[in-house]
């Protein structure tokens, strides 16, 4: 597959929503546009539209004004001589969609270890998530003890009790309101869940168990570890009653959006693991807030790509598809990743190339990363072995290290299957791209903050509350970033239940 280069327009009369896609040459199949409602649980109704062969528009006229849709258009069209290739592209739209005022329910789960160190930074995240919307629960549990490279005897009863212990946790999370709890924000060295027997990267020396923060997000799945019965060095290894689950696949539909924020064995280059946890937590609330280094942030999106067309798979197509469906294609290029002639810092960042734990070649590697800036604040990687982040100096997770001068918030491994990151352009968190999608593959891991979006606007300044007559008068002062209004909303203390009142 390869990306499709779309657009969309919205209006109030119809055609509520229109589509455009350039044509192209050697297209003899029809086009198929299927539109898919996105409502604040999931996944709504979807249908499909046939349009023909050389069709470069769709006007979607059934569309109504204030819903959220996810138009995914596809073609099949020859490439080669007998080589036939698919051509797709996913975009988000909607007219005069309402504001998301309240997001959600997001638990804290925090590594008991670091809750006094980090108890400041804890406390501003706290603030800067119910200031986006979220209510906010905070839950410390016990660090992980157990390796996965542990293959003793007594190994996999203590695994699993520890697993079993933080999902309870969770699921105590979910269940307390189960139509609004929606992310878990993992700190510090939480449980590392393993499961399954998949080699996504195709080394067959590297298949075995991989870890998979799915087993929090998928709280109503059966996961069970009866049948894998495979033999493989240290962490890899997987059979019956390892505390390693048997699921190449997230047994059902997930409930949560998770992330991970571990840098536990990343090299610091001077940092301890507190200190990288402790920057991380500063560049989040720096991003949200439009301070330095964001203060320059470009809506651009930039391509490494190291492949190109690699025997069927066109890897780069997520970098590209993310650049038609998030910033606009006259905004997304082809650049080396280290390469920025002014080190201006951009949203998204794509990069492929042939693998190994630590990097990929004609990227960069961990040690790039942790030295260098890197202007990605998005980040997706490609490319083998490094996809099993669980590693000393793993290439994702450093990518979220480095100087304080960095900007990585967010990085996956993609694109094997296929990541759709469109969702994100109407307000939609990182985390919603993984809990809203059919595939659940096990390796399929957000590691970052999950409930950071591509927009943010910052917090209003110089906040005072007057006591008046009335009740109170609130003053603040503008931010000088475009402004065409404010609303503003109050929160229940006891309830964490926020209303506009404006």
């Amino acid at each position: 597959d390869v990306a499709l280069d779309g657009t969309t327009a919205g209006a109030t009369s119809s055609p509520v929503i229109t589509l455009n896609w350039p044509a192209v040459s050697g297209a003899r199949d029809p086009i198929y546009v299927t539109r898919t409602e996105l409502t604040a649980t999931g996944r709504g109704s979807a249908r499909t539209f046939t349009l023909s062969t050389n069709s470069t528009s769709f006007a979607d006229t059934s569309a109504l004004v204030g819903k959220r849709y996810e138009y995914s258009v596809s073609q099949r069209y020859n490439f080669s001589g007998p080589t036939w290739i698919t051509r797709r592209a996913s975009l988000t739209s909607g007219s005069e969609v309402p504001v998301i005022e309240n997001r959600g329910r997001v638990l804290l789960l925090v590594d008991n270890t670091m809750s006094s160190a980090l108890a400041e930074e804890l406390d501003t995240l706290t603030d800067d998530l119910t200031l986006d919307g979220w209510v906010v629960v905070r839950k410390d549990v016990a660090r992980m003890s157990v390796s996965p490279d542990d293959l003793s005897a007594d190994a996999g009863s203590a695994r699993s009790a520890e697993l079993a212990a933080v999902r309870t946790e969770v699921a105590a999370f979910y269940n307390a309101d189960t139509a609004n709890s929606r992310g878990v924000i993992i700190i510090g060295r939480v449980p590392v869940p393993y499961s399954g027997r998949i080699m996504p990267d195709g080394h067959t020396d590297h298949r075995g168990a991989w870890p998979t923060d799915m087993y929090y997000a998928d709280i109503n799945g059966n996961w069970t570890d009866t049948s894998q019965n495979w033999t493989a060095p240290g962490r890899l290894n997987n059979v019956p009653a390892d505390g390693k689950f048997d699921q190449n696949q997230a047994p059902s539909t997930l409930e949560l959006e998770v992330g991970r924020i571990d840098f536990a064995g990343i090299s610091g280059y001077g940092k301890s693991e507190v200190e990288l946890v402790r920057q991380y937590l500063n560049r989040n609330h720096a991003y949200r807030n439009s301070l330095a280094p964001f203060s320059g942030l470009r809506r651009e999106v930039i391509v490494d790509d190291n492949f190109g067309y690699f025997g069927g798979e066109a890897f780069a197509a997520v970098g590209w598809s993310t650049g038609s469906s998030v910033v606009g294609r006259a905004n997304a290029r082809a650049q080396k990743w280290f390469a920025d002639p002014d080190g201006a810092p951009v949203l998204f960042g794509y990069g492929c190339g042939g693998g190994g734990y630590t990097g990929a070649a004609g990227v960069g590697s961990s040690s790039d990363f942790g030295t260098k800036p890197s202007r990605g604040v998005f980040t997706a990687l490609v490319g083998s072995y490094f996809g099993d982040w669980n590693v000393g100096d793993a290439l994702l997770r450093s990518s979220l290290g480095g100087p304080v001068t960095s900007t990585g918030l967010a990085s996956v491994w993609a694109n094997r299957p296929n990541w759709d990151f469109s969702g994100t352009s109407l307000g939609g968190s990182i985390g919603s791209t993984l809990r809203y999608s059919s595939d659940r593959s096990i390796h399929r891991q957000i590691l970052g903050d999950p409930t950071l979006r591509f927009q943010h606007r910052p917090a209003v300044k110089a906040l005072t509350a007057t006591p008046t007559a009335d009740g109170l008068r609130l003053t603040w002062s503008v931010t000088g970033a475009g402004e065409i209004g404010y609303h503003v909303y109050r929160t229940d203390a006891a309830t964490g239940i926020t209303t506009m009142i404006t």
